[in-house]
């Protein structure tokens, strides 16, 4: 009989533990700001494809803003680039990447107020950029493309929504992206320098806590990732449907929307599948250069460990 009671007790406690791991909690907050690539999860949570019930997707200004939401606790997972990734890993922010969602191909540039020629003397030039994103990978490239010492420019700190607003008040060049770029665009700024020119710079991604990861039920993010991928076919294969909803969302006529999209390689599930999986998934290489050049550009202090950012365990077996 003690026995019995035992047996039924130990089994009255597991039974909320294993409920705990298998159902839904709180909707996950999602951290992003406005950029074509993440427009895509907005998209899908309009059509029905993300459950609000469980994800909750949470605009911010820039990406400033939401590394400093990560690291306050006020997130659970976020977009962002591999360099930011980086230099939360360095702050002690445990993040796992479960999903790439697009590679810049042309749409994080530096934009400038007359056009470059070989001639160009750049010292005393003002350059607007945020340093603590992925402008600062941007400007680097920009740098190291056109041989620019490195004092031969002055910095203006800035954000990328900022940027257009910098343009106005006189800054010789702004590092920029899609949609910021097309706006200082119609006044007259010209494109000089963009992520076409360095292929594999920029890659955003969506990263999660590791806490988060071990306490939620893994169809959240299966189901999340899975609603991009379906966003995303939907925007191929039924424009119509979805082009009112991004031109609204990123303010922008259907013809530039598109061609926000035309630089950017946005990664599919196949793609995914080889960035992620396996002893040669590419997103390894592409990581280790991002490494480098952050710590040449001493934007980290330290070398990091790379090789366990990224699973593919959240990817589905199909869409």
């Amino acid at each position: 009989m003690a026995s019995y009671l035992f047996k039924l007790v130990v089994g009255l406690v597991f039974i909320p533990l294993l409920l705990a791991c298998t159902s839904y909690k709180d909707p996950i907050k999602v951290g992003n700001n406005i950029w074509p690539g993440f427009a895509l999860y907005y998209l899908a949570q309009s059509k029905g494809l993300i459950n609000t019930e469980h994800v909750r997707l949470v605009e911010y200004q820039n990406a400033t803003y939401v590394s400093e939401a990560l690291i306050s606790g006020d997130l659970d997972a976020a977009m962002l680039t591999l360099d930011e990734v980086l230099r939360l890993q360095e702050l002690g922010i445990n993040l796992t990447i479960i999903q790439v969602i697009d590679v810049s191909r042309g749409a994080d540039v530096v934009m400038s107020r007359i056009p470059l020629t070989e001639l160009n003397d750049f010292s005393g030039k003002t350059i607007a950029v945020e340093r603590s994103a992925v402008g600062a990978l941007v400007m680097a490239a920009f740098q190291d493309f056109f041989d620019i010492p490195d004092n031969a420019l002055k910095i203006i700190d800035s954000t990328v929504e900022r940027s257009v607003q910098a343009y106005e008040q006189g800054a010789d060049f702004i590092v920029t992206n899609a949609p910021f770029s097309q706006y200082v665009a119609k006044n007259g700024a010209y494109q000089v320098f963009d992520t076409s020119m360095r292929p594999n710079l920029v890659v955003d991604v969506l990263v999660v806590k590791d806490e988060v990861l071990a306490e939620t039920n893994e169809d959240v993010f299966v189901e999340l990732v899975n609603g991009f991928f379906q966003a995303y076919e939907l925007l191929k294969s039924q424009p119509d449907v979805a082009l009112p909803y991004l031109t609204k969302r990123l303010r922008l006529t259907d013809q530039e929307v598109l061609a926000c999209y035309e630089g950017l390689d946005v990664a599919n599930l196949p793609q995914n599948r080889g960035m992620l999986s396996g002893s040669k998934a590419g997103l390894h290489y592409i990581l280790k250069e991002v490494h480098s050049i952050l710590l040449s550009a001493s934007y980290l202090e330290r070398e990091l460990p790379i090789n366990r950012l990224f699973t593919d365990e959240f990817l589905p077996q199909r869409l």
